[in-house]
């Protein structure tokens, strides 16, 4: 049985999680997902949210996933009524239970979330409301700069009887190896390292420029052999011609060209992944990919990817104004210090502590480091 300070009631038989959030906080939010599971074994449990709650499309900690129609974002007349379309399949499921995830940055997402939780329909809510939970809410947020896969748990302390777990697993994904769509996005044989390019984010604010991604390749070609692929969304795709067209070689360009479940198998197919304060950073971090992660105006402490400390490097220097969650910034601060020097060196170093598990995965093996060039 659960309870509130309101209700009780006893075994859902259905829950609905919300997570309108993006892939790294789909990735981040898994700990929470499994307790759920662990905690309601035969409840069903279905997850919806943005469309990046497609990356836990592997996972068996939910049964079902319904991501929120793309257009249902867009302000018109077709985006209100795909949200209405929306809001009113989840009503007529008549949900036992509703948990949502969505932490609340600001006011507004603050609002959304509450109107979500009431359009929904579900028996009982917990979540962002504008009662005790949202009190609760706000609390947890000002006592520490916790990491965002904390935040998730906390929520749960709104339930007695449904508490949080001792102790947490780190987040995981499952990977699809064998689909057919993925053993066409990279070659099968190779006789070279891959090292994924992670150029995107959501925030404009946290992405490395273009050119100095380009330059950094160009600084690795010098003293290792080694394939790159370039990963992000359609969005990204602009930024990665402006690289390919400043470069020598060729590299595998998969912006806006892989399904969102598929990323964690091209990832994991990765021997290291560079990445901006992405979903994609937390993506290589679940799969055990060595990431080198550009940590910009936020602060580690709350998103540095959860990976062992000989499987990621960390490149941060706090500025005047960090943490920060603007959107734009004209200066970038906080990530005019790093240069395509620090860049390359990290990754070349990551490799190399990593030489057994990449001569494990290649298929003609080499001496690595190889710095001639015939």
């Amino acid at each position: 049985m659960i309870s509130s300070n309101k209700q009780t009631f006893g075994t859902p038989k259905t829950i609905l999680v919300a997570l309108f959030q993006g892939i790294g906080d789909s990735v981040l939010a898994t700990p929470a997902l499994w307790h759920i599971r662990n905690s309601f074994p035969k409840t069903k449990i279905t997850l919806t949210g943005y469309q990046g709650i497609e990356i836990l499309s592997a996972e068996s900690c939910v049964d079902e996933i319904l991501p929120m129609p793309s257009k249902a974002r867009l302000l018109s007349a077709v985006g209100l009524a795909c949200t209405w379309n929306y809001l009113r399949t989840l009503r007529g499921r008549r949900f036992d239970l509703l948990i949502n995830l969505t932490t609340p940055l600001t006011p507004l997402t603050l609002a959304k979330c509450s109107i979500f939780n009431f359009l929904c329909g579900a028996s009982f809510v917990l979540g962002s409301r504008f009662d005790d939970c949202l009190v609760f809410t706000w609390r947890v947020m000002a006592v520490s700069y916790r990491h965002q896969e904390h935040e998730y748990l906390q929520k749960f302390r709104l339930l007695r009887g449904f508490q949080p777990p001792g102790s947490l697993s780190p987040p995981s994904l499952r990977t699809c190896s064998e689909s057919p769509t993925l053993k066409n996005l990279l070659p099968e044989e190779r006789r070279h390292p891959l090292i994924g390019i992670a150029i995107g984010g959501a925030n404009p604010s946290r992405r490395w420029a273009p050119l100095k991604f380009a330059n950094c390749i160009r600084l690795i070609q010098k003293s290792i052999r080694a394939d790159f692929c370039l990963l992000g969304n359609e969005a990204d795709s602009a930024d990665a011609k402006k690289i390919q067209t400043v470069l020598d070689t060729k590299v595998f360009d998969l912006t806006g060209r892989t399904p969102i479940s598929l990323l964690p198998g091209v990832i994991s197919k990765c021997d290291v992944v560079l990445a901006n304060d992405s979903g994609l950073m937390h993506v290589a971090a679940a799969v055990g990919t060595p990431v080198v992660a550009i940590m910009g105006p936020e602060s580690p402490k709350r998103y540095s990817p959860i990976s062992p400390a000989h499987l990621k490097v960390e490149l941060y220097r706090t500025a005047k104004c960090s943490p920060c969650l603007r959107r734009h910034c004209d200066t970038q601060e906080c990530l005019a210090w790093l240069t395509p020097e620090h860049v390359a060196s990290a990754v070349e170093s990551l490799l190399k502590t990593s030489v057994i598990r990449l001569n494990s995965r290649l298929t003609h093996h080499e001496s690595f480091p190889d710095s001639d060039r015939e």
